[in-house]
């Protein structure tokens, strides 16, 4: 048995039993739910951290990586894996791992690199270079560090998407009600993202252009509902917008997913870009430094507009509407291939050993 200490920077271990009930997206569980026996033993280091630990991402982080180091400690529980689930919570196992070899084997996912160390590969493979696999997620991210990586290193870039069932809703689940009361017919643009959005431009583009648009934000969203615009936001006192079936009613009925996204290293807008993929969207997006690369890996599917050129949007979004959808189809990644590549090198296999 495999015991594996997983650093996570948010909390997964209830999450897992949400995905079994059909609450909660596969993809964003990064495999852990397959952590378990006989193969894996599991423990989670980064979960219900107390009063400002949990509330202080810095803290959060600094927190989880003592916990991972802990999970690496002489006696009967003692981690022979670390899986970093996000970029900063197993770098001080990864330090200590270049003095004593210990864990045995360290996994991290790179979710997104600040400019100051993608600019500086070097200072890159210092950090982590005693990490055995490490999963990109940005092509963008792995080109800038690859000539910072050690030889032989297992460095590579993540089939990472929804699953295989990902946009099969029930076909009961309408979502006219959801769409502007002045456009019901229209074919129409969603946008969705809780935070790091650049909601001002995209209200402009609209009003440039006037597609009808659907909009699911958190509680701050700078666009205003009209007869061609719908916003959803939480109520007070609740954490969603809409209920998940209505969600994916809204990416399978959509013609366009538009993403206005402000600088962020975090790649924020990349779980809402391989969803609308798979729900057979074409998506718009802001490209920022760190996800400009994604439209390379989809081309005539994804397409981009400057930071804050809300003309340049508007002028994309009213292309990606009108003009016919690129052909084939692109082969997107799903949670399973991803699931496999990750369950592969925590058991200590490469990468390129395995397919698909």
């Amino acid at each position: 048995m495999i015991k594996v200490a997983v650093a996570n920077e948010y909390n997964l271990r209830d999450n897992v039993p949400r995905f079994h009930e059909g609450r909660y997206a596969r993809h964003l569980l990064f495999g852990v739910q397959r952590l378990v026996g006989p193969e894996f033993a599991v423990r989670f280091v980064g979960e219900r951290l107390p009063g400002r630990l949990g509330a202080d991402r810095r803290l959060r982080a600094l927190a989880t990586n003592l916990r991972a180091l802990a999970a690496c400690l002489p006696g009967p529980g003692r981690a022979d894996v670390v899986y970093a689930t996000h970029t900063w919570t197993a770098v001080l196992p990864g330090l200590v791992k270049r003095l004593t070899g210990r864990p045995r084997r360290l996994v991290t996912i790179v979710h997104g690199l600040p400019g100051s160390v993608r600019s500086r590969p070097g200072l890159f493979g210092q950090v982590f270079g005693a990490h055995d696999a490490l999963v990109f997620l940005s092509p963008t991210d792995l080109a800038a560090v690859r000539p910072g990586l050690r030889p032989g290193q297992d460095a590579f870039l993540a089939p990472w998407g929804p699953s295989e069932e990902w946009g099969h809703v029930d076909a009961d689940v309408s979502s006219a009600h959801l769409r502007p009361s002045g456009a019901p017919d229209e074919p129409f643009v969603f946008a969705i993202g809780k935070s790091k959005r650049d909601w001002a431009t995209l209200a402009a583009a609209q009003r440039l252009a006037g597609f009808p648009l659907v909009v699911v934000a958190g509680p701050r969203c700078e666009v205003e509902p009209s007869p061609r615009v719908a916003v959803h936001q939480p109520s007070p006192g609740t954490g969603e917008a809409l209920p998940l079936d209505e969600v994916l009613a809204l990416y399978r009925d959509a013609r366009v997913l538009v993403l206005p996204l402000v600088e962020d290293p975090s790649l924020n807008g990349s779980t809402a870009l391989v969803e609308a993929l798979a729900s057979g969207s074409r998506v718009v997006m802001t490209a920022t430094r760190a996800m400009a690369g994604f439209a390379d890996l989809y081309p005539g599917w994804v397409l981009t507009a400057p930071p804050g050129d809300a003309a340049a949007l508007a002028d994309a979004i009213t292309r990606a509407l009108t003009e016919p959808l690129p052909a084939p189809r692109p082969v997107l990644p799903t949670a399973e291939r991803f699931e496999a590549k990750v369950l592969a090198v925590l058991t200590g296999r490469r990468s390129d050993e395995v397919t698909g």
